[in-house]
């Protein structure tokens, strides 16, 4: 009984080696994927450039399809959008929103899946819409909401054009 149980609890500790092993590696590819991102951050001083690079990053999170970056700016009083990949920035940069628009728009009606990082819970319909219609809307969005000393400066915005769920059961960290 005694070697019965040795062996049992052998096989349970190795059972959970294997998970934790598991887990160390999609934590390490998570931190590769980070350490990428904060490597073109460094390399970038351009702003524009830089939320640019950043978009570009994104495009490893599943379900991604567009991105853009919503960013506030003082001297207009507005959010404005000043980077863009898969949507012409062009067709982006007449868009205003105000600051309860932007909130509204991307932070009601979601779930938080991690700090500052949202899914939202049905696309149409949202606030400011109005406003965002003429590009398209996306079935699909998540949304990173940048803060900087307890400010909203901006939001990280990634799209979806083909599927509602695309970013449900996700760990967006």
């Amino acid at each position: 009984a005694v070697r019965g149980g040795f062996f049992w609890k052998l096989r349970q500790s190795e059972r959970e080696k294997r998970e934790l092993e598991g887990l160390v590696r999609e934590r390490t590819a998570t931190l590769e994927q980070m350490n990428a991102i904060v490597k073109s951050i460094n390399e970038t001083l351009d702003f524009d450039a830089l939320l640019q690079t950043i978009l570009e990053e994104t495009l490893v999170i599943p379900g991604v399809e567009k991105a853009s970056a919503l960013v506030w700016d003082p001297d207009q009083g507005y959010f404005v959008f000043r980077a863009a990949l898969g949507w012409d920035l062009k067709d982006l940069k007449d868009i205003c929103l105000t600051a309860a628009e932007a909130e509204a728009r991307y932070l009601r009606e979601t779930r938080e899946i991690h700090e500052d990082i949202y899914v939202l819970l049905g696309v149409a319909g949202r606030a400011a819409e109005g406003k965002v219609a003429h590009v398209g809307v996306a079935k699909a969005m998540a949304v990173a909401r940048i803060r900087v000393e307890g400010r909203v400066e901006g939001y990280l915005i990634f799209d979806n054009m083909t599927r509602a769920d695309a970013f449900e059961g996700q760990e967006l960290e």
